[in-house]
């Protein structure tokens, strides 16, 4: 018997192609950057407990869940829900507690490795998709981005699953395809519910897709685009049943932000100017994963000795602060723009009909994307970039082809040296990363992970006894960061949490004669250090980024 079952196995190991074991291997690498310590390190900040209590009260049922999701940056526009329906599902089979309900960021982040590879192989040979999948694995930005939850962290997923669809669509002419036009029409669904641009891009795009499929296409393609609408119509059901509700509330919030934030001074050529070195940071920080500044809208900075000391700070010797800033902006220049000219080159060149579709789509995808970011080419960061996440995989990928095809044996020689030092850079700010996160460095006045927040709800808990109003004061920025977590994690035993800003702890209008006081963390001895007048500090403890402590008025 046992020797039969050996035997079985030995025979799935032999008909197993070796490329499955490979991509295996490598989507198993990704899935321990992004586990490992996930519950301990992930982001909790403002927005995610925002989230985390709208969740937890669907679940308890203390309210509904929305039928719109959270609001787009800035603006008085809701997204979609389907991020808070992942959240909610989640949550609801693994438990009601923040790190469950991150498991959707986590979860198609994974899953984004294999849809990368198998959209990578639409175009490329199996062995280039196989070293993007590689380095998608250990991408800084990639894998961070799978560590906290937040409504972009799903778009890399479905934009891929989107053009994957819609290519397998364009060039099949299989009996299943009619399944192809279900995932457009779902991908297309989810993924606008997701970020405020694929409102208009992923539309513009099917428009644009679909108009070509009708002109190619031998099989029935208006039948597919039916499909593909009901399917799309029946994922957004909600927003269209609170349109109809508000009388079309939410959708005078969009153009009402889409104009404001389109309000800015610059002129057209400043704009594209801004949006292009936007894009080639972001390229250069997701498939390298050097340092960028996050807010890339102000261009690239070619004055050597500004721009190493903002971005390269912690480096201390002047001449390799220097040369690494000089390296970061050549790559960053040289590869988008030689990806550019490579895609389009291709593009003109190949006669494979499956290629320029693969080509054709990708130009189209990222071409209608920076049209639509560029009335927001003051506001935009690095992370707006997420929603173009294969982009540089892309062009990673013709660099490697190219280099290939002109030189050979010294051509693969060159893509190797590039691909390692690639990887050695990614997993290098992976481990930096780690470090930090283990230091507990990551928490500061702009971050705060969920083991800090636990450990700093626990603290004022213990020490607020029976109490059911707790007020909290402090620092002001440490305040404002850590407040709406705290108060999440506070809210769950069934206490309030008042927040008290220090200039008013002296009125004597607070109804208790205790306080916690939140503040950075210090260098001074806890106890004896009394950061409001009138308070005896009776009780204090040291965390990570912050000093918190119990205040008593002496007065009461």
């Amino acid at each position: 018997m046992t020797e039969r079952i050996f035997k079985k196995v030995a025979e799935i190991f032999k008909k197993t192609p070796s490329s499955s074991w490979i991509i295996f291997f490598i989507v198993l690498i990704g899935i321990f950057l992004r586990t490992y310590n996930f519950h301990d390190w992930l982001r909790f900040s403002m927005d995610q407990s925002r989230d985390a209590m709208i969740i937890s009260n669907a679940l308890e049922g203390k309210s509904e869940l929305p039928l719109l999701g959270p609001l787009a940056g800035g603006t008085d526009f809701h997204l979609g829900p389907a991020y808070y329906y992942f959240s909610f599902l989640s949550a609801t089979l693994f438990g009601n507690y923040p790190d469950k309900m991150a498991y959707p960021s986590l979860i198609f982040s994974i899953l984004s490795m294999p849809l990368l590879y198998l959209f990578m192989k639409e175009y490329f040979s199996g062995k280039i998709s196989l070293i993007l999948t590689a380095i998608m694995s250990v991408s800084y930005f990639a894998v961070i981005n799978s560590r906290f939850s937040s409504n972009p962290n799903l778009t890399p997923f479905f934009v891929l699953l989107f053009l994957y669809s819609f290519s397998k669509l364009i060039s099949g002419q299989n009996k299943n395809s009619i399944w192809w036009s279900v995932l457009v029409g779902l991908s297309l669904g989810i993924g606008i519910q997701l970020h405020a641009t694929l409102l208009i891009i992923m539309p513009v795009c099917a428009v644009i897709f679909f108009a070509y499929f009708l002109k190619r296409s031998s099989l029935p393609a208006l039948k597919h685009i039916l499909v593909a609408l009901l399917i799309f119509m029946t994922v957004n059901v909600t927003q269209i049943i609170s349109e109809m509700r508000t009388n079309r509330k939410n959708t005078r919030q969009f153009f009402s932000g889409l104009t404001e934030k389109s309000g800015g001074k610059n002129s057209m050529i400043n704009n594209i100017s801004n949006i292009l070195s936007c894009q080639f940071k972001a390229n250069a920080s997701i498939i390298s994963s050097t340092q960028e500044i996050e807010n890339c809208s102000k261009g690239i900075d070619f004055n050597i000795k500004t721009g190493s000391k903002e971005l390269y700070d912690d480096i201390k010797n002047r001449i390799l602060r220097r040369t690494t800033y000089s390296l970061n902006i050549s790559f960053v220049l040289i590869f988008s723009l030689v990806g550019y000219f490579l895609a389009i080159y291709y593009f003109r060149k190949d006669k494979d009909a499956k290629k320029r579709i693969f080509l054709g789509m990708f130009l189209v995808f990222n071409s209608v994307s920076l049209l639509v970011m560029l009335p927001i080419a003051n506001y935009l960061y690095v992370g707006y970039f997420i929603i173009l996440l294969f982009v540089p995989f892309v062009f990673l990928g013709l660099w490697l082809k190219f280099l290939e095809e002109k030189f050979q044996i010294k051509g693969k020689r060159i893509g190797l040296c590039l691909v390692t030092v690639l990887v050695i850079l990614s997993v290098w700010s992976d481990v930096k990363a780690a470090y930090l996160n283990d230091q507990g460095l990551d928490n500061s006045s702009e971050n705060t992970d969920f083991r800090e927040i636990k450990n700093v709800s626990d603290f004022i808990l213990k020490n607020s006894l029976s109490e059911k109003i707790i007020y909290l004061s402090g620092e002001n920025k440490y305040l404002d960061r850590y407040s709406r977590p705290v108060e999440y994690m506070i809210s769950r035993q069934n206490k309030k949490l008042v927040i008290i800003d220090a200039s008013q702890l002296g009125d004597g209008n607070i109804p208790s004669k205790f306080v916690f006081f939140i503040k950075n963390r210090g260098t001074s001895d806890i106890i004896n250090n009394r950061p409001v007048d009138g308070y005896e500090t009776i009780s204090s403890c040291r965390f990570y980024a912050v000093d918190i402590s119990v205040l008593k008025n002496n007065a009461k």
